[in-house]
C-alpha cells in the first residue's frame, strides 16, 4: 500500500536529518574500535540507536496515520452526503407518487363545487370529502417523513460504523509496517553487534 511505502520513506528521511543514520554507520562500519570498549558499551550503544530509531519511526507513523485518517474521514463524509441526497430524492418521489391520486381527487371535488350547481347538503358533502382527502395527504406525508427519518438514522449509523472500521484497518496497517521496519532495523543492529564482538574477540586473542 502507498501508505506503507511513504511511512518507510518518511522514517528514512527523518533518520537522515537527525543524524541517526550516521550513528548507525558507526556501529556497522566504524573506522576504529578501541580495545577498551566493552560489551556493555556496545549493548548500550545498540539500545540507544534502537530507541532513537523507534522514536522517529513512531513519529513518522503518527504523521502518516493522521494524514490518511483525515483523507478517510473526508471521503466517508462525502459518501454519507451522497447517500443522504439520494435518500431525499427517493423519498420525495415516493411522496409525490402517493399523493398524486389524492391531489387529483381533491381537484375534481373543488371543480365540482365551482362548476356544478349543488344544494347546500351536497356542498357540505363535497367539502367534507375534500377535508378528508386533505387529511389523508397529511397522513401520507407524515408517514413518508417518519420512514425517511428511520432510513436517515440507519444510513448515519451504517456509515459511522464503516468509518470506524476503515480507521482501525488503517491503524493496523501502519502499526504492522512500523513493526516490520523496526524488526529489519534491529536485525541490522544485531548483525553489526556480532561483527564488533568478533573483532573484539580477535583483538583479545592477539593480545
Amino acid at each position: 500500500m502507498g501508505a506503507i511505502r511513504r511511512l518507510l520513506l518518511l522514517s528514512a528521511v527523518l533518520i537522515l536529518l537527525s543524524g541517526s543514520l550516521a550513528a548507525t554507520e558507526e556501529v556497522v562500519a566504524p573506522s576504529s574500535l578501541e580495545e577498551s570498549k566493552t560489551m556493555e558499551d556496545l549493548l548500550a550503544e545498540q539500545d540507544e540507536n534502537l530507541a532513537s530509531y523507534k522514536a522517529q519511526l513512531q513519529k513518522a507513523g503518527e504523521e502518516i496515520f493522521a494524514e490518511k485518517k483525515g483523507e478517510l474521514r473526508r471521503a466517508r463524509a462525502q459518501k454519507l452526503q451522497n447517500a443522504i441526497r439520494a435518500l431525499q430524492e427517493k423519498m420525495a418521489l415516493e411522496l409525490k407518487e402517493r399523493q398524486e391520486d389524492l391531489n387529483r381527487e381533491v381537484l375534481r371535488q373543488q371543480l365540482q363545487l365551482l362548476l356544478v350547481s349543488l344544494d347546500p347538503e351536497e356542498q357540505r358533502s363535497r367539502l367534507g370529502q375534500i377535508a378528508e382527502l386533505q387529511e389523508q395527504m397529511e397522513a401520507v406525508q407524515a408517514l413518508v417523513e417518519e420512514e425517511y427519518q428511520q432510513k436517515f438514522e440507519w444510513i448515519h449509523a451504517e456509515h459511522e460504523g464503516q468509518g470506524v472500521e476503515e480507521i482501525l484497518a488503517l491503524q493496523r496497517e501502519v502499526e504492522r509496517a512500523m513493526q516490520q521496519e523496526l524488526a529489519h532495523y534491529s536485525q541490522g543492529l544485531f548483525g553489526a553487534l556480532e561483527h564488533e564482538v568478533a573483532k573484539i574477540n580477535a583483538a583479545l586473542g592477539r593480545s
